[in-house]
Parts: structure tokens; C-alpha cells; sequence
């Protein structure tokens, strides 16, 4: 009965927090590579010869200020460090961002827009969950808890 429920419930909170962990995997990994993306182009950038392309012409390209993009680039240039790439490793069906060093990285920008989708998911939801209720129910029926059956295959 009750403890039945409670266990279902429990494992379906469980589920739903490997799916909402596995999406945050999924996203880190494309920031991850849109970081990479944008490194290459700031690196092949400057190896071009002045008026080829310009900052302005590029910086749209992958939604990130250029300024920032530069800053991060003359940091690895100037530094010890010699890649600036990340590796990707996948365990239970999360995929997992690492570092040159090996330390697991979490994007902010990934975090945000999880935390978007989560929001975009929670309305759409909730406009589904709003519109069966409407179908469910007629105004002479709201007393009775039983769901109107609205399939081709009832009679």
C-alpha cells in the first residue's frame, strides 16, 4: 500500500535525478567544446595576417566576447601549460569534463543553462498537465473524481 508508493516515488526521484545529472554531463561537454572552438579560432586567428579577419567579423560566432576569449588564450600562451584542451570520460551514462591536469570541470554557462531548461521544461509541463485538466473534466463533472476516457478506443 502506502510504503509501495512511497518506495515507487523514491525510485522515481532517483530516476529522474541520474536523467537531470546525465543532461548536465551532455551540456558541460558542448561548453566544454564550444571553449575549444573558441580557443582554436582566437589561436588561428592571431597566426593570420592583420585585415584577414577581424574581431568584430568573429566574435559573434560562438556567442562569447571576443575580450574574453583573448584573455583566456594569453593566459595558456604565457604560461607553463601546453593543452588547453579538455578530455571527456563517461561513467554510468554521464559524461564527465576533465582538464589537462585531470580535474573534473563543471562550466558555470552549463549549470545556467540547465537551470533555463529545467525552467522552459517546467512551463511546458505545466501548460500539458493545465490543458488534459481541461479535457478531463467538464463543468458538470468536477464533482466526480473519475477521469473522463477521451480515446478512439472507448466506446
Amino acid at each position: 500500500g502506502k510504503d509501495a508508493h512511497m518506495a515507487y516515488l523514491m525510485l522515481r526521484h532517483l530516476k529522474l535525478r541520474h536523467i537531470r545529472r546525465s543532461c548536465l554531463g551532455i551540456i558541460n561537454y558542448f561548453k566544454s567544446v564550444e571553449r575549444t572552438i573558441n580557443l582554436d579560432l582566437v589561436g588561428n586567428w592571431d597566426k593570420k595576417k592583420d585585415g584577414d579577419v577581424g574581431r568584430s567579423d568573429s566574435s559573434f560566432l560562438h556567442n562569447t566576447r571576443i575580450e574574453h576569449i583573448q584573455k583566456m588564450y594569453e593566459y595558456f600562451e604565457s604560461g607553463d601549460i601546453e593543452n588547453v584542451d579538455d578530455f571527456y570520460t563517461e561513467d554510468d551514462g554521464i559524461t564527465h569534463a576533465q582538464d589537462s591536469s585531470g580535474f573534473f570541470v563543471m562550466y558555470q554557462s552549463a549549470l545556467d543553462q540547465l537551470k533555463e531548461l529545467e525552467d522552459e521544461l517546467l512551463l511546458v509541463c505545466t501548460h500539458y498537465i493545465s490543458k488534459d485538466k481541461d479535457n478531463r473534466f467538464s463543468d458538470d463533472e468536477s464533482q466526480n473524481p473519475l477521469p473522463r476516457r477521451n480515446s478512439a478506443f472507448t466506446t
